[in-house]
């Protein structure tokens, strides 16, 4: 939907253009940043590489290939033109609940409200598609990401072990294995 704006210093959130047509969002965030949040294409892989190694973009490249057969949904967060964020929703996981996961803001621009934007885009994705609540998963440790999961009300249901294959600067792969806590929204 399009609205008209006439005080622009009162701006904090503005939607422009609706996801469900296809187009971009494109959006104001505490009035400076504006950013357009679009389903991630294979050309835009190479401008994420921050997001993770080549194993870690690998994994980006396969939920791309599930989006395209309608399994998950996959988002690129553009922040004044610069791709600064990624994350995707399975809708495989579990019947009637979309999994949060991958979630990634470039490090450099963390604590500017893009996580909040990206989960709150992925979580409209998640209702469009009948879901009636998002789940993620966040390692114990990662205090920081909790926190943000916690504001957003997620609730802990429960802990989880989980791994995945990890690449060091070397080349070398390895299995990372860490506990996590399993959280969990009700949407409407």
């Amino acid at each position: 939907y399009f609205k008209f704006i006439t005080n622009l210093s009162d701006l904090i959130e503005i939607l422009l253009v609706s996801v469900n047509f296809g187009w971009p969002s494109v959006r104001k965030l505490r009035g400076k940043m504006a950013f357009i949040v679009r389903n991630l294409s294979m050309d835009e892989l190479q401008f994420v590489s921050w997001s993770g190694s080549p194993t870690h973009l690998t994994y980006v490249a396969e939920a791309i290939e599930r989006a395209s057969k309608g399994e998950v949904d996959y988002l690129i967060i553009y922040v004044d033109g610069v791709p600064l964020g990624i994350g995707g929703v399975d809708y495989m996981v579990n019947v009637g609940v979309g999994t949060l996961y991958q979630l990634s803001v470039h490090p450099d621009y963390e604590s500017r409200g893009i996580g909040t934007a990206l989960i709150q885009a992925l979580e409209k994705r998640t209702v469009d598609r009948g879901c009636t609540a998002a789940e993620l998963s966040v390692e114990i440790e990662n205090a920081r990401a909790r926190a943000l999961y916690e504001r957003l009300e997620y609730s802990i249901i429960g802990t989880t072990t989980e791994s995945w294959r990890e690449e060091a600067d070397d080349g070398t792969i390895t299995v990372y294995t860490c506990e996590c806590l399993r959280m969990r929204k009700t949407l409407q």
